[in-house]
């Protein structure tokens, strides 16, 4: 099922769980991590659709703080030992 205008789709953690975030995300700091973390694992030679190796309720965490706004999110969750505002 291709993705609504405007949108990715994302296939997240073990499970592959797809998701479809609104592409203004991409230019989010910790979307730019996600990208980081996709690239570092898999390359960019992806052919099912664009893969993130967290948890999938990180992921969903970093979606709700993408999308409450919120300042603070604890990066150690991604990345280990970094907090940013």
């Amino acid at each position: 099922m291709p993705a609504p205008a405007g949108h990715l789709p994302l296939y997240v953690g073990e499970e592959q769980q797809r998701f479809v975030v609104p592409t203004s995300f991409l230019s989010h700091p910790l979307f730019k991590i996600l990208f980081e973390m996709a690239y570092s694992e898999y390359g960019f030679d992806q052919e099912s659709g664009l893969s993130v190796p967290c948890d999938v309720s990180v992921f969903e965490e970093v979606v709700e703080a993408i999308e409450g706004g919120r300042g603070r999110f604890d990066l150690r969750k991604l990345v280990g030992g970094v907090v940013v505002s």
